[in-house]
């Protein structure tokens, strides 16, 4: 399974998606064109935010842990007590929520 690693752009400050092989019903085509978009970013936060304070705790816990902080997956199942493949899918999902989000935003400007 392909690890992916959410970044904080500079000129941004906004998770940015990281480059994957464009898996089954995920796609991202984020970008900033104008410094409208830059303020913005408190709009796009927010959003974020709020998604995930309505994941599931298993998912905001497992998307917390291992792309916010950068756990292992093993560390991860010890410490929530889950299977692997239950943490797996659990990450899967919480990822897949959120960037249906930011695509959302992207498109329409709102959540």
């Amino acid at each position: 399974m392909m690890r992916m690693q959410w970044t904080s752009t500079p000129c941004v400050g906004a998770i940015t998606p990281p480059s994957h092989g464009g898996g089954p019903g995920i796609t991202a085509d984020w970008h900033v064109d104008s410094p409208l978009a830059l303020l913005e970013n408190t709009q796009l936060q927010h959003c974020i935010d709020s998604t995930l304070e309505r994941l599931s705790a298993d998912q905001r816990a497992v998307f917390t842990l291992r792309d916010l902080q950068q756990m292992d997956l093993q560390d991860i199942c010890n410490i929530l007590q889950l299977s692997n493949s239950n943490v797996r899918v659990l990450l899967h999902r919480a990822r897949l929520t959120l960037m249906q989000v930011i695509n959302r935003y992207q498109e329409t400007g709102s959540c």
